[in-house]
């Protein structure tokens, strides 16, 4: 007489239908992911940027770079802080406004200055920080020092991103 086998109760035999069909269903979205990453690639722009001589930079200047929309500022720890201006949230460009007191209590050496987004009104203290009207801070970029030919320190910048962003209008 043969004994009834006995089943774990968490033992399920597999349909190997469900197999076959899970293994192609992988199969197609894989081959259409490889296919749409072909025909639409994803773009990452970086430039490196010399912002000039480290003798330039003081703790609480800012200093601003028009044309890759930068802005350096020395830091109380003596490091330099590269903050986009470009509003990552709406693509607006900041304008930095150096006598405006809002941001004061918050700057390096509570010097006024603030960066605003004409788009949105929002407000940023001169180290990035939102104030008002925002609850992140601009974005950052990595500085770095290089020597150049003639020995002086120079502050380079990797930029990221689209540098020439779209003109928006101010919303009223």
């Amino acid at each position: 007489m043969t004994q009834p086998t006995q089943r774990l109760p968490w033992y399920r035999p597999t349909n190997g239908r469900l197999v076959l069909l899970g293994a192609a269903a992988t199969l197609v979205f894989g081959v259409a992911g490889v296919i749409w990453g072909t025909l639409f690639p994803e773009t990452f722009e970086s430039q490196l940027f010399d912002a000039g001589p480290e003798s330039s930079f003081t703790i609480g200047k800012v200093v601003a770079f028009p044309e890759p929309n930068i802005y350096l500022i020395g830091m109380e720890d003596g490091q330099l802080r590269a903050l986009d201006g470009v509003v990552k949230a709406n693509g607006c460009t900041v304008e930095y406004r150096p006598d405006d007191p809002r941001g004061a209590a918050r700057n390096p050496r509570q010097q006024p200055g603030v960066y605003v987004d004409p788009c949105s009104g929002a407000v940023w203290a001169a180290d990035g920080d939102g104030l008002s009207g925002t609850d992140s801070s601009l974005r950052t970029f990595i500085v770095m020092q290089s020597t150049a030919s003639d020995g002086s320190k120079h502050v380079q910048v990797e930029v990221i991103g689209d540098r020439h962003p779209t003109p928006r209008t101010p919303s009223k």
